[in-house]
């Protein structure tokens, strides 16, 4: 059974902004099908990059947020973001990442990178945001 999902709220990240003196991310994104939150094989191989950053590096954080496009209702699509953001946490703590240390959030269609006019352009915002984080203590 899975733990409950963590949505990273504005406190959490201003309360691990105050305990850092430092703090460095890798970012990357993953693009999903429309109306799916499966991860495909390419994006498999991204979070497989991401994990060796995570063993390589002093990496103590991933913060995964699911984005939609603007197809479908504001409701449908905030949960289809966190699903995606979900899957996301899910694969990685299949692949050894402890629970505690991924956070996600679900977004819908709030923060597109671009219009939603077009097939291509609403793709493009079919995606989870993935950072890094690197908190070192002050």
């Amino acid at each position: 059974m899975h733990a409950p999902s963590v949505a990273v709220s504005q406190d959490y990240r201003q309360t691990k902004a105050t305990e850092t003196a430092a703090v460095k991310g890798v970012k990357s994104t993953i693009h999903f099908e429309f109306d799916k939150a499966a991860l495909s094989d390419e994006a498999k191989a991204k979070l497989e990059g991401q994990l060796q950053v995570l063993k390589s590096t002093q990496m103590n954080m991933v913060v995964a947020v699911g984005h939609t496009d603007s197809v479908g209702s504001s409701g449908y699509n905030l949960h289809l973001s966190t699903r995606r953001a979900q899957a996301v946490k899910d694969y990685l703590e299949q692949r050894g990442v402890e629970v505690s240390r991924i956070y996600i959030e679900g977004r819908g269609e709030a923060d597109p990178v671009t219009h939603n006019k077009t097939s291509d352009a609403r793709a493009r915002n079919r995606r989870v945001e993935i950072e890094l984080i690197a908190a070192e203590r002050s």
